[in-house]
């Protein structure tokens, strides 16, 4: 007598209709729901290969073919009463799998609207009385078993943040460089870790590092926002271009270089999110085939990731040959420097003396830190006074 224990929810449509599982050996199964008769519910089993699985969870490959293609000819029934949470005794079946028990062609379960799950993520926002994400992650090693790479998770989590730091920035508009610097130095971790682990799958709930104020409405929500509007088209690269040219800058930028970790290490990624006030739970999904031809398109948009930088200060120091300066802000007596971009001469110059410096800032990651390094790149420049103006 074979059994099988429920670890977790595919497709839920009042009540759950497809789940996964596994036996005491480490097989992976697929139970889809075929009748509900008051109170006891009777399942489609079949056995599944772990690689076929996660195309599932992916929306790679549709159920039906998961099961007609599935590695073994054994098929079984299971019959549920009150609930998954029990161990599952399979009834080997003979013959051919009915038609009528079988999936409808082309059904995905990553289209499917897992409101079940959802309604938890709500529920943890509510009692939290705070933002609260679920992060699903789906990498090479998770396909036969519950686990990731350290290096894998926390990579994903430093892009991450970086994505929202950034996007949070644009999201409060025309900010000053000090400004922008202040917020890299007390916004970085915009999300913490709420429970490491959600039993039955990769998933990761993480929380606003940041209460919301009186009125429910927390910072890290205008970054989500922004997360949203790009991550929603995932499956079209050219509206992708679209709505990163709208951020153009560190946060496309921040956008790419997570994609690219995404292609790299061969990660698909899911998203939810619920806010105390907001009546819906909302987020996405990019698995890492659609991630290829987003690189590809974002990678060849030339100054993406750059955005424009106007300093007006003293020039302190200049070298010629290196191509570098150094310039003390009139607006904050915060020193900065920078290099040139080809084309822009720094031998007419004078130390000591008064400009308006207009710059690209560009930012270079330090791998697997998280650590940015931002780089100012002099574009072109005008003689001022000591009060600023020309």
């Amino acid at each position: 007598m074979k059994s099988i224990t429920f670890t977790g929810v595919l497709f839920y449509y009042d009540g759950i209709q497809v789940f996964e599982a596994r036996d005491i050996i480490g097989g992976h199964y697929v139970g889809l729901l075929v009748e509900d008769l008051a109170g006891m519910d009777r399942y489609l089993v079949v056995g599944v290969n772990p690689n076929d699985l996660q195309q599932l969870r992916l929306g790679e490959i549709d159920l039906l073919d998961l099961m007609v293609k599935r590695p073994e000819p054994d098929w079984f029934m299971a019959e549920i009463e009150g609930g998954l949470d029990k161990p599952m005794i399979l009834q080997v079946q003979t013959g051919a799998i009915p038609p009528t028990y079988l999936p409808d062609p082309d059904f995905r379960v990553q289209a499917s609207d897992l409101s079940e799950q959802k309604s938890v993520i709500r529920a943890e926002a509510i009692a939290r009385n705070n933002v609260v994400l679920e992060l699903t992650l789906e990498s090479p090693e998770t396909v036969d078993s519950h686990k990731i790479r350290a290096t894998t998770l926390s990579s994903f989590l430093i892009h991450l943040q970086s994505l929202l730091k950034h996007a949070y920035t644009k999201a409060l508009g025309s900010l000053t460089l000090t400004q922008r610097r202040q917020i890299d130095r007390d916004l970085a971790p915009l999300l913490d870790v709420a429970v490491p682990m959600l039993p039955g799958s990769f998933r990761l709930v993480l929380e606003a590092s940041q209460k919301p104020d009186l009125w429910g409405t927390g910072e890290i929500v205008r970054a989500l926002d922004a997360l949203d509007e790009i991550a929603s088209v995932a499956s079209d690269p050219e509206e992708t271009l679209l709505r990163a040219k709208k951020y153009r800058g560190h946060t496309a930028n921040a956008y790419l270089r997570l994609l690219r970790f995404m292609v790299e290490a061969g990660v698909s990624a899911k998203y939810a999110w619920a806010s105390p006030i907001r009546p819906v739970t909302l987020g996405c999904s990019i698995t890492r085939k659609q991630a290829e031809p987003l690189v590809e398109i974002l990678s060849a948009s030339e100054a993406l990731g750059s955005e424009s930088v106007t300093i007006v200060g003293q020039l302190r120091k200049i070298d010629v040959d290196s191509r570098t300066w150094r310039l003390l802000a009139y607006d904050n007596n915060e020193e900065y420097s920078g290099k040139t971009r080809a084309g822009v001469s720094l031998s007419h110059l004078v130390t000591e003396e008064g400009y308006r410096f207009v710059c690209d800032e560009e930012i270079e990651e330090v791998t697997g830190t998280g650590r940015e390094i931002r780089i100012l790149y002099l574009t072109g420049f005008a003689p001022v006074n000591s009060n600023g103006t020309t």
